[in-house]
């Protein structure tokens, strides 16, 4: 609604969004976000958020069919998917430089991501990773075991 009280279907705004109580994205909608080749067949989506301090990011979930859903990262810019929706998990790190923790699969280990190289970052995959650094490897002895990572370049910081 403008300041003259008129409905308006789009906003002179770049980058504005609206996110609910819990985060996820109300406006823009996914019918404008998603190109209609972006989804295939039997493909859903579901809860989408906006990746913080980046200019045109979204995860989202994807339900294909019967199977479990798994996330993507969609750009809304090239409208391409910049992270295929086949992880099981994607948490955002550092939104600005485009980190991310991608998990294959449920209760699997973590790896580190850099979207604006396309590149994994180092050659570890962790239990958790935290966007301060914060990792725990996987160990065989289910000892809590963790030491800092600089999560852009995965190098360790153990004692």
């Amino acid at each position: 609604m403008d300041k003259d009280g008129n409905l308006l279907d789009t906003i002179k705004a770049p980058n504005f969004y609206i996110l609910d109580q819990v985060g996820n994205l109300v406006w823009p909608d996914k019918h404008m976000l998603l190109t209609s080749n972006a989804m295939k067949k039997n493909w859903k989506t579901g809860k989408i958020k906006y990746v913080d301090s980046s200019e045109d990011l979204y995860l989202i979930d994807v339900k294909r069919g019967d199977l479990e859903p798994t996330k993507g990262l969609w750009n809304s810019s090239a409208k391409t998917w910049d992270i295929n929706p086949d992880f099981e998990h994607i948490e955002t790190l550092d939104g600005k430089r485009q980190i991310f923790a991608l998990q294959e699969h449920k209760d699997g280990c973590y790896t580190l991501y850099n979207n604006k190289t396309k590149q994994r970052i180092g050659n570890k995959s962790y239990m958790t990773i935290n966007p301060n650094g914060w990792v725990q490897p996987r160990n065989e002895q289910n000892r809590d075991e963790g030491y800092f990572i600089d999560i852009a370049t995965g190098k360790e910081y153990k004692e």
